[in-house]
């Protein structure tokens, strides 16, 4: 509830003193919120976009990826799309020679595990001697553990996700109700990987760099696009308002001095960087819709009535398709399912 009314507050503020544009050309992360074409370093069709001191975001055809590195070695958060594995990978060494450590999964989707084998395979996982793991006093051998959500290693190992070897599979896994969240500590800064309601999917996490004040989203942001809401892999919409709801309570703005930058990044699954007020307005937006779309399905209209009803109207130019791999139609489909349960299936809609 504190930063519904700091967003608005710093909305009002910035109004104010520079108006809508000004506000906009003012926010305090200029660069980082840049389209990638100027702030990102081009090379295979992958642009690095700097977040923080030891935190890159790669937008590699589309899909973003985060890095942090330091004199540990590197993490990289989600791996991408299949077939992106060596511009993913060049692009990490370009950012640190040192190797990958962990790769960590925010979700089951095939842009964020696309290429987990091969980021496993070419780093380094951090396994204790009998020294334990300070200094050079690990082996050399083993390659980068894949931390993800239970769910997201039933998914993959399952007869839908076949396709997948056993060097892509999730090696460290945890459940909300098991453990909580996991934590480590990397290049100086706590790391948290932590579970979320059922959203995107059933297995989807957010990772926390605390000390760099960086949110990675995975799918439950999309800068570019309407939420990806996968019913048949145990998404909802009611636990997507429930997961942008907690990232609304953690993201923090940089006021009241917001022209010295600082606040909370958040590195979306596809588009630009977001800040704390973008993440309440997404929420927002999202909340508005599942609304619109309830309030007919409490009224018993038919899927086609709903779409007909134009329930996304108003965000459209900004979030909408009308092709493409997530378009409007689809996402107003999976709110439809996830609020009726399997009724337009059996409907044959």
């Amino acid at each position: 509830m504190r930063l519904r009314h700091t967003a608005t507050l710093a909305a009002a503020l910035l109004a104010a003193l520079y108006g809508a544009a000004a506000a906009a050309a003012d926010a305090p992360a200029a660069p980082a919120g840049a389209d990638a074409a100027t702030a990102g370093q081009m090379e295979m069709g992958t642009d690095i976009v700097p977040v923080s001191n030891n935190i890159d975001m790669l937008m590699v055809h589309g899909e973003n990826i985060a890095v942090q590195y330091g004199p540990d070695g590197v993490v990289a958060v989600d791996s991408g799309a299949p077939g992106d594995s060596a511009a993913v990978l060049a692009a990490i060494r370009r950012i640190s020679p040192l190797p990958i450590r962990f790769v960590i999964d925010t979700s089951g989707s095939a842009d964020r595990v696309g290429n987990n084998a091969q980021l496993s395979l070419a780093g380094t996982g951090l396994v204790p001697t009998e020294n334990g793991f300070g200094g050079n006093r690990f082996q050399q051998n083993d390659p980068a553990p894949i931390i993800a959500q239970l769910n997201v290693l039933t998914a993959m190992s399952s007869a839908a996700g076949a396709g997948y070897s056993s060097d892509a599979m999730p090696t460290i896994t945890y459940t909300a109700a098991a453990t909580g969240q996991r934590d480590m500590t990397l290049n100086g800064d706590s790391i948290e990987v932590v579970p979320v309601p059922p959203a995107h999917s059933d297995g989807d996490s957010m990772v926390i760099f605390r000390r760099a004040d960086v949110i990675v989203s995975g799918d439950i942001v999309d800068m570019q696009h309407f939420p990806v809401i996968d019913v048949s892999h145990g998404g909802s919409i009611d636990g997507e308002i429930a997961a942008l709801n907690r990232l609304v309570d953690i993201v923090v703005p940089g006021l009241p001095l917001y022209w010295h930058g600082g606040g909370t990044l958040l590195i979306p699954a596809r588009g630009r960087l977001a800040q704390s007020l973008e993440v309440v307005q997404y929420r927002d937006m999202v909340t508005m819709v599942r609304d619109r779309i309830k309030a007919l399905v409490d009224a018993h209209r038919s899927l086609a009535q709903v779409r007909a009803s134009d329930p996304t109207q108003g965000f459209d130019s900004r979030y909408g398709s009308e092709s493409g791999p997530w378009s409007t139609d689809q996402f107003v489909t999976s709110v439809y399912e996830s609020l009726t349960g399997s009724r337009a299936r059996r409907r044959g809609q």
